[in-house]
């Protein structure tokens, strides 16, 4: 698996290669970059990895940049110490999110996620191409299922129900804890 990492600590880039040796040692890692600009240049010459573990905080800005300027299209890991980034980070092909500092139980967890992604997506298919068949097949689904109600039942004197149609009821409204409905 070709794996890029993008970290300007040079600890957190021997810490997480020797995770990934232990964890995935088929795990082969082609790059390590330290900034936006060596990463943005990096990906705008070399075929898309498999895999990218990112640090948000790189030394000439956020890592969120990158993505203003070059698209990665491959499963992202983040690794960062900090914690509040992690809703953006999911917009942008992560695929999990790793409080530093990261351990082996955090590695195989997230190995185990893109193992189960993988399983996913059609072997002639995109992560994309997948996501938009399934929403495609969600509203067909949604649309089968719209069985708007015509009549509602309407307890009247004793315990009798009376149907009524819908578009005889004005409105409903709630009195004494007790739904009312206001008939035409």
């Amino acid at each position: 698996m070709k794996t890029v990492i993008i970290e300007d600590e040079k600890a957190a880039v021997r810490n997480l290669t020797s995770l990934l040796n232990e964890v995935k040692p088929e795990a082969e890692i082609i790059a390590i970059l330290d900034s936006i600009n060596s990463t943005i240049e990096w990906f705008g010459i070399h075929p898309m990895p498999e895999l990218v573990f990112m640090d948000i905080h790189l030394a000439d800005g956020s890592a969120f940049e990158i993505f203003d300027h070059i698209s990665i299209t491959c499963p992202i890991i983040f690794t960062t110490a900090y914690d509040e980034y992690a809703l953006r980070a999911f917009k942008v092909n992560s695929i999990d999110y790793l409080l530093k500092p990261i351990g082996k139980e955090d590695i195989e967890h997230a190995f185990e996620k893109l193992d189960n992604l993988q399983d996913t997506i059609p072997e002639n298919g995109s992560r994309r191409e997948n996501k938009e068949e399934e929403l495609l097949h969600l509203i067909h689904s949604l649309k089968k299922q719209e069985n708007y109600k015509t009549h509602f039942l309407i307890p009247i004197k004793g315990d009798k129900l009376l149907p009524v149609s819908i578009d005889m009821i004005q409105l409903f409204y709630i009195k004494d804890c007790q739904v009312k409905a206001v008939l035409t």
